[in-house]
């Protein structure tokens, strides 16, 4: 899958830079996803191309940890990243390649198409909340009471995690 991934790029003059998932709260998943980054790295260092850690600023010491001096990283699921740690995170990142390679060098290269992966980034379900105010129709007049509804997201419970045994991760 790395492969088939990459192939699609190695025209182009664009490095490439895979970003290794931070750990996580939930052992199994972190057991799973820890797996995972040792495939990724392994495959980048055979094929030269940078990983970028996000454990070093997400996970400090290789453990999961929801907030760093007083700044929420991570959600409440354990797993995803909060607006503090996507800050942090992005920041992180751009430092990361920017150490690497010049990024006050614009060009106009064509945008690598961004790839969705099935079942990823689903956006949270909602449910409707009606809000009810009251305010004068006049300074000397009776109230009137309007409604408003708005979509408030529902936390999507995160399934319980099924160890991934060693022979089945592949490049």
């Amino acid at each position: 899958m790395l492969n088939e991934l990459t192939q699609n790029f190695s025209t182009k003059s664009q490095p490439i830079y895979f970003v290794l998932a931070p750990n996580m709260q939930n052992s199994t998943l972190n057991s799973n996803l820890m797996k995972i980054n040792a495939v990724i790295q392994k495959f980048a260092d055979d094929n030269s191309y940078e990983t970028i850690k996000s454990s070093e600023v997400l996970s400090p010491g290789n453990k999961f940890v929801k907030s760093i001096n007083n700044k929420i990283l991570r959600t409440d699921d354990g797993v995803h990243i909060s607006v503090n740690g996507g800050k942090i995170l992005s920041d992180f990142i751009f430092n990361k390649i920017s150490s690497l390679i010049n990024l006050d060098n614009i060009n106009d290269d064509e945008a690598i198409k961004v790839i969705k992966v099935p079942g990823c980034c689903v956006a949270p379900k909602t449910k409707s909340k009606t809000l009810t105010t009251r305010k004068p129709t006049s300074p000397s007049s009776s109230y009137t009471t309007t409604s408003s509804t708005t979509a408030t997201p529902t936390p999507t419970p995160i399934p319980t995690p099924t160890p991934i045994p060693d022979e089945e991760l592949t490049e």
